[in-house]
């Protein structure tokens, strides 16, 4: 049996290794992945992974829908966004408008802006309630779903 100062010894002693061969380790694997080589210039890697959606429904009227997305993990990829009546799929808008409020919010190049104009099916007096996802995916954007009553004026 092992005293209780021979098992503290070994712990440590393991600690210790592992430690060090984290530290050896990170640097290499850190400039392989964001750097060119033999340069110091960050290269422009493909998203590689999970995507990383984020969005918003903006306005919701009888006369505009209006919002953003992105995917985080890859900026600069064009998402489409399906809008919804119910369940009744009306329409699949690219988010490609430029704005200037996601630049200054740190979201990549701001080209994340879509708009749509509701058709006058809408227009019954009834409610619709408006659901805005991600094409291809469940994601649905923030402030989704909204209720839209719309009559002819």
């Amino acid at each position: 049996m092992f005293s209780r100062l021979q098992r503290c010894a070994f712990v440590l002693l393991f600690l210790a290794f592992s430690m060090l061969l984290m530290a050896c380790a990170s640097p290499q694997q850190s400039q392989s992945s964001n750097t060119s080589p033999n340069t110091n210039t960050p290269s422009r890697q493909k998203a590689s992974g999970p995507p990383l959606y984020e969005g918003y429904f903006d306005i919701g009227s009888c006369d505009l829908i209006h919002g953003w997305a992105w995917n985080q993990a890859d900026p600069d990829a064009s998402l489409g966004i399906e809008i919804y009546d119910g369940s009744t799929l009306l329409s699949t808008v690219k988010a490609t408008e430029p704005r200037g409020d996601l630049v200054t919010a740190g979201k990549g190049s701001g080209k994340y802006g879509f708009s749509y104009t509701p058709p006058p099916t809408l227009r019954d007096g009834k409610p619709h309630v408006i659901h805005l996802k991600i094409a291809g995916s469940d994601y649905e954007l923030g402030n989704s779903p909204k209720t839209l009553t719309c009559s002819f004026p």
